[in-house]
């Protein structure tokens, strides 16, 4: 699948709009989002990160405005539309997986991605399934009749990243996906994300709260503060930055 600009331009989220406890999240959000960006998306509690993520999937509308995909306006496609290639992982290694399925019949799922999906003819990706899963160093090549509820929260979550790419998506969105996991685990599922976007080179979002890690990882750090974009770096800039000077941008407590 060929690579697209994606471009969000004015980009306003209010919920309960008009009313006394309207709560307004993002303002005048401008991101261009090109080719091949792996960018980090860091900001504090109740900033508008996940909302921002909630707009691009399409699982969310935004207030006023466009979402942009090279030059056709997508604002107002489905969720199920956008999924055809825009690729997720969530904070939680359940909402990837299908639990009581096996590692195959997941990975045979989402190689339906933008089909109808079933489980026909998973038999014939086996040996696919097995040459992805070695490149994870899990194990997990040998438990493919296994099913996901059985494997750690690690596993899954590298397995999800898996599925996520299975078939090249335009947009990778990365929502958190290693809070949930203790700090050794979460360094190797980031290890194989890095490994996995790098490889296949992907267009990334990711956000964190990890600034050690928004330093580390990705091409480009954009900070969220009160619904606003306050800060992108491209990648010379980035690697001035220490988590000191990040720090010191901050209005609200982070992680170091």
């Amino acid at each position: 699948m060929s690579q697209s600009t994606i471009q969000l331009k004015g980009i306003n989220q209010s919920f309960f709009l008009g009313k006394s406890q309207q709560k307004d999240v993002l303002h005048d959000i401008d991101l261009k989002i090109n080719p091949e960006d792996f960018i980090l998306i860091v900001g504090g509690n109740g900033t508008g990160k996940s909302t921002l993520q909630q707009i691009i999937s399409g699982s969310l509308q935004p207030t006023s405005g466009q979402i942009l995909k090279d030059d056709k306006v997508v604002t107002k496609e489905s969720v199920q539309k956008r999924a055809e290639w825009i690729g997720r992982v969530f904070q939680d290694p359940k909402e990837g997986t299908a639990g009581r399925l096996t590692i195959a019949e997941n990975l045979a799922l989402a190689a339906k991605r933008g089909q109808k999906r079933h489980l026909t003819k998973a038999n014939t990706k086996e040996k696919d399934f097995v040459r992805l899963l070695k490149t994870l160093d899990l194990g997990l090549e040998q438990r493919l009749t296994t099913d996901v509820n059985f494997l750690s929260g690690g596993q899954r979550q590298a397995l999800t990243l898996l599925m996520a790419t299975l078939v090249k998506p335009e947009l990778l969105l990365l929502d958190e996906h290693t809070a949930a996991l203790d700090p050794k685990t979460s360094e190797m599922v980031l290890a194989i994300t890095d490994k996995i976007i790098k490889e296949n080179r992907l267009t990334a979002l990711m956000i964190t709260h990890n600034l050690t890690d928004a330093l580390k990882y990705g091409n480009r750090l954009v900070m969220l503060q009160s619904g606003r974009i306050t800060l992108d770096l491209d990648r010379n800039e980035k690697e001035k930055m220490t988590v000191t000077d990040l720090m010191a941008q901050f209005n609200e407590p982070v992680v170091v």
